[in-house]
């Protein structure tokens, strides 16, 4: 009976332990790996030279089904040269970032493999997958690697297109894989795409054959709704299809094009009704002549939010040059479209807006803040050129903090002149005392709390309805 009573202790002890045991790191010549809960291995880490690397199958007794997250990660940046890497057949999932910038020019993949990790083959542009003809989970076409339905690419191949049918580009499918999917047109992505993932394109570089006009998406762009942009040719080239409905963080980021296009159009399909934060961040272009780059957001878009930094341009050197919005924005993030050059926006709808949504804008049609949005954030204008154009605060407003409409009145040539006095509704509440700039004029109403804040903080202002007593000049 004590015999019994022991053994179910230490039945009772291995079970306690064996988490444990799963998350120790162990080390078995140059691999280092942890312990499943089922007993089998993952391998985390890797202390070789580099060179043609041989995964075993087993490490101390153990299989090795797994290669874990950033298992091999930025290996080659600190001179760990690999040229291929070969995976036992009882490997069943590579994981994410796992051959992050080992720059492999060749891995097989085994006919057991069911998952690869987001990013597993970022910086290795140069590869080649080994797997047999029909292998049930992956596909390779013209050197990119597809899931079996060949619906989703996961890992892009420099200058190679991407085909018909695909419905899906994954997480950082072709990140900074130069010219990914491109012609001489340009992005050119199949009609059939529905979800463009994180990261997907990001810090590409594309060098576009030299023309009029570029326009990433499918759609057209009556040139007589938008005269101001000087347009010599349609811009509007059938490239992207009318089934995008998501492009995620990031995807767009950091791009670079080559061009001698003067127009690059940008027409967000209407279609999309989600783009996530930073998707077009520093968007860049290398032209050999000035270059026009424009993004539309059209009338009978679904997007209704736009995320933090979406827009960003902190680089200021010529990336996205105009914002037209026409679509009902609800909600604006946090530096959602910081440095950029506003031809036109549609505020009527815009509910929440973010810290330094339009900070360091130029803004060509003005300023109108709409009386559904009632808190002006801080930062939200912070030097934005509003080009000779007035400030129209909608009564409804209730909030503006600090910095919000310190705007930078100068026009296209850097001209300085003075805004029109600035009507402060009577709905505020809440006033910072540096929310404006210091030589801006006011025009109040007498009891409201705008009036109240002028008075008590020595403001340039007027009182509407009252005209002002001139007798002294004729004294």
């Amino acid at each position: 009976m004590k015999r019994f009573a022991g053994l179910i202790l230490v039945f009772v002890m291995l079970l306690v332990t064996l988490p444990a045991l799963a998350d120790e790191t162990r080390t078995s010549g140059d691999f280092q790996y942890t312990l499943k809960s089922n007993g089998t291995a993952t391998i985390v880490g890797y202390t070789g030279s580099g060179g043609s690397i041989i995964i075993p199958q087993m490490l101390d007794g153990y299989t090795v089904t797994a290669i874990g997250d950033s298992a091999f990660k930025h290996q080659y940046s600190f001179g760990k040269n690999y040229s291929s890497v070969t995976l036992p057949d009882t490997i069943k999932s590579i994981g994410e970032f796992a051959f992050w910038n080992t720059n492999i020019t060749s891995i097989n993949l085994p006919d057991g493999l069911e998952d690869i990790g987001k990013g597993a083959f970022v910086g290795c542009n140069s590869i080649t997958y080994r797997m047999s003809a029909n292998h049930p989970t992956f596909a390779v076409i013209e050197g990119a690697l597809y899931n079996k339905s060949q619906k989703k690419l996961i890992w892009g191949k420099e200058g190679a297109k991407i085909p018909e049918g695909i419905k899906i580009i994954g997480d950082y499918a072709c990140y900074e894989v130069p010219n990914c999917g491109i012609n001489e047109e340009g992005i050119v992505l199949p009609s059939t795409i529905e979800e463009i993932g994180d990261y997907a394109f990001y810090g590409n570089k594309y060098s576009i054959k030299y023309s009029r006009a570029l326009s990433l998406f499918r759609t057209t762009v009556p040139k007589s709704n938008y005269p101001y942009l000087d347009l010599n040719v349609d811009p509007a080239k059938l490239i992207w299809g009318s089934n995008l409905q998501k492009i995620g963080s990031y995807a767009f980021a950091n791009i670079t094009i080559k061009t001698g296009f003067s127009t690059l159009i940008l027409p967000i399909p209407s279609s999309v009704s989600e783009i996530g934060k930073g998707c077009f961040s520093e968007f860049g272009v290398q032209a050999y002549q000035h270059t026009d780059v424009v993004i539309l957001i059209p009338k009978d878009s679904r997007l209704r939010s736009i995320p933090t930094k979406a827009f960003f341009n902190h680089l200021g050197t010529p990336p996205i040059c105009l914002i037209i919005c026409e679509a009902p924005i609800v909600t604006i993030g946090d530096y959602a479209f910081y440095g950029t050059n506003i031809a036109s926006f549609n505020m009527q709808n815009v509910k929440t807006l973010g810290k330094g949504a339009f900070m360091e804008t130029t803004q060509r049609s003005g300023i109108t803040i709409p009386a559904c949005l009632k808190v002006i954030p801080e930062d939200a204008f912070k030097n934005a050129r509003t080009f000779e154009h007035d400030i129209v605060i909608s009564n409804g407003v209730e909030v503006i903090e600090a910095n919000a409409l310190d705007v930078n009145p100068t026009n296209s040539k850097g001209n300085v002149f003075s805004l029109s006095p600035i009507r402060l509704p009577t709905s505020l509440t809440s006033i910072a005392p540096d929310a404006f700039r210091d030589d801006a004029e006011f025009i109040v109403e007498r009891g409201s709390y705008a009036y109240r804040w002028a008075d008590e903080n020595a403001r340039n202002y007027s009182i509407d309805g009252e005209k002002q007593n001139l007798d002294w000049l004729n004294n």
